[in-house]
This record gives C-alpha cells, sequence and structure tokens, in this order.
C-alpha cells in the first residue's frame, strides 16, 4: 500500500460502500487540533472536534501536540504526535482499524509535577435537529440528527442516529448511498482500565479522563480509547472481545 501525500495531514478508515471515518489534523498557534467526521458517498460529516488551549496553559484542555508524522505501519494509517506544555511531555499513536472501521488512541504524558488537568476533551460538532432540512429550512445542509443515547458504563458513549434523511424510510435497517439509517450509531469507547468518559455543558462537550491515583505515584500517566461507526450492529451485541485491550 502506497504511502500518503506527504501534505494529507490526517488518517481515514472507509469501507469498500465508502462508508467509514477521517481524522484531519490542522495547525492552530503552536499546536495540531484534530476533527473528526463520519465519511459517506455523499461525503463528510463532522462529528467531533478537540478542545484546545493556549501555548500558557501548562495543563491544557487536550494534549498540547506539536510535532506530527502520518505514516503507513504494515496495513494499517498511523499518526505519532509529541509536545509539550509546562514541564510535562505528551506523546500518542493514534491507528485505523478495517475491520472495526475504528480510530484507536494511545495517550501518554511523562509528569514532572503532579497534574492539575490529565485527559483528551471534545466538543460536539455535529448539527442539531434544529438544522435539518424542513419546510422551513428546505435547503439545509444538515443530513441527519445524531444524538447521545443512555449507557451503563462510564467507559462507553454511544450516539444514534435520532432522524433518518429525507430519503430514507422512518425504521428498518435500509441504507441508502448518501445517508444514514437508524440503525447506524457512533461510539466513543475507553479502556476500563485506565479512563472513562464524561458529558459537560449540555453534552456539547465529552472528555476522556485517565485514572490517577492520590497521591499521583507515576511519573507516566497513560489512557487509550477508539472512535467506531458500528452501522448496522447494535452496540448491545458488542462482547467483551471487542474492547480495547
Amino acid at each position: 500500500m502506497s504511502a500518503p501525500p506527504r501534505d494529507r495531514q490526517g488518517l481515514q478508515v472507509i469501507d469498500a460502500d465508502g462508508y467509514g471515518l477521517a481524522l484531519t489534523f490542522h495547525r492552530q498557534q503552536d499546536r495540531y487540533r484534530h476533527e473528526i467526521a463520519l465519511v459517506t458517498p455523499a461525503g463528510p460529516m463532522p462529528w467531533l472536534e478537540s478542545m484546545e488551549s493556549s501555548d500558557a496553559i501548562a495543563w491544557p484542555d487536550s494534549p498540547p501536540f506539536q510535532e506530527l508524522s502520518v505514516e503507513w505501519q504494515n496495513d494499517r494509517h498511523v499518526a505519532l504526535l509529541v509536545g509539550m506544555a509546562g514541564k510535562s511531555y505528551w506523546s500518542a499513536s493514534i491507528e485505523t482499524n478495517a475491520a472495526t472501521r475504528s480510530l484507536r488512541f494511545d495517550i501518554a504524558c511523562r509528569l514532572r509535577e503532579p497534574p492539575q488537568k490529565l485527559g483528551s476533551t471534545y466538543r460536539f460538532a455535529w448539527p442539531p435537529a434544529s438544522k435539518l432540512p424542513s419546510a422551513d429550512q428546505p435547503t439545509s445542509s444538515a443530513t441527519a440528527a445524531l444524538e447521545p443515547a443512555p449507557s451503563a458504563s462510564r467507559s462507553q458513549m454511544v450516539w444514534v442516529v435520532a432522524a433518518p434523511p429525507p430519503d430514507l424510510p422512518a425504521a428498518g435497517p435500509s441504507r441508502k448511498q448518501n445517508g444514514l439509517s437508524r440503525l447506524d450509531s457512533c461510539v466513543l469507547r475507553t479502556s476500563d482500565e485506565n479512563a472513562h468518559c464524561e458529558r459537560s455543558d449540555g453534552d456539547s462537550l465529552i472528555a476522556i479522563v485517565p485514572r490517577i491515583g492520590t497521591p499521583v505515584s507515576v511519573t507516566t500517566v497513560r489512557w487509550q480509547y477508539e472512535f467506531s461507526w458500528e452501522g448496522l450492529t447494535p452496540c448491545s451485541q458488542k462482547t467483551d472481545s471487542d474492547k480495547i485491550p
């Protein structure tokens, strides 16, 4: 498999039908922010974007990645990142998994002092249901509403398609070329052992928070999580074998 062009700053995992996830990096001041989008044959649809802090903040909302390398490792598209804020160092490996149509994040922070805040924070970027095409807004560009769904576990967050695009039936598993079905679900899943998910600001912000003991007795804190678009596979059918190792 050939390497991506040098100017491509991102990863994508897309199935044979043209559905999947895309991760795009953008330079913002001294660091890279990233966006995650659902991809359909009609094009990408924004889902989440990382929430970044300024270079004056020692404990930022998200890891402060200043250097980025995107490459192929065997059959997987991988992004490697490093950065520094205050006295601490962050590193990350982000890779695609075609079998699960997912993006997997493995992040670490090497501490030089007890942390005031650690984790990864995202802003929900999907258009709200009010932006869907309607008689009042027939030219709206939104194609479906994606809304949070209840989850019994702090290690998982689920979003479901709350309203299908206009050209789809209100129920049933069928999915046309340009949209989503009600059975589509988007999932953020963390490793049970090292992190959990939190919602805030009326569900518009989510954070992946690593588990840190008190007092802090480690020099390196690591947290792992993945984003997946599970399509027509209901989340309730996931088994222990689907967890992040």
